[in-house]
């Protein structure tokens, strides 16, 4: 989902990804928020009624980049 807060990032804390892999932690995967996932739920839940009750069971908030504007990067 991506209606939630803007969860930056510093560059430094992707460079070391052999650290990351060793410890069988995924470089762009980081700890999933729950408050920052909570409206996306409740509107999928008001469209799908069945999900309201369903466990989340892969929680985790992804690393996306952006421009300075807030855009997406696109290219190679």
């Amino acid at each position: 989902a991506y209606e939630h807060r803007p969860l930056p990032l510093a560059p430094q804390d992707l460079t070391d990804t052999a650290h990351l892999l060793e410890t069988g932690q995924e470089p762009a995967k980081r700890g999933f928020t729950h408050e920052d996932f909570e409206f996306c739920r409740a509107e999928a839940a008001r469209i799908l009624p069945a999900l309201q009750d369903l466990p989340l069971e892969d929680e985790f908030n992804g690393v996306f980049s952006f421009t300075p504007d807030g855009g997406p990067m696109l290219g190679p």
